[in-house]
């Protein structure tokens, strides 16, 4: 009987021991992730300010004379497209789809 006893205490200290230093190696084996790198936060720009267009627009081929370097090329048919077309300088009639009127020198739209 006194075998059956020190095998059961045996057996509860081996177990107690085991379970000690498993917990206690599973404890220090926890050391901080060297490889871990915190996300960046994400840098968000203001939104633009949308640009308002003016109240009142100017236009017409006087117009564009005054603001280009060569206002010359403004009246020149073989200019570059940079100075624009003449079609922008011509007034239509809102009656008749197509049909020009005249040509615009000076205009002024609200």
């Amino acid at each position: 009987m006194m075998q059956i006893r020190n095998f059961h205490f045996l057996s509860f200290a081996i177990t107690t021991i085991l379970v000690f230093t498993s917990s206690v190696h599973a404890q220090q084996s926890r050391q901080p992730d060297t490889e871990f790198v915190a996300p960046k936060k994400l840098k968000r720009t203001p939104p633009k300010k949308a640009e308002q267009e003016p109240l009142i627009k100017l236009n017409g081929s006087l117009t564009q004379a005054v603001k280009s370097k060569q206002p010359w090329q403004v009246v020149n048919p073989l200019a570059p497209a940079s100075y624009g077309t003449g079609e922008q300088n011509v007034s239509q009639d809102p009656d008749e789809l197509g049909e020009n009127q005249g040509l615009l020198l000076f205009g002024i739209q609200w």
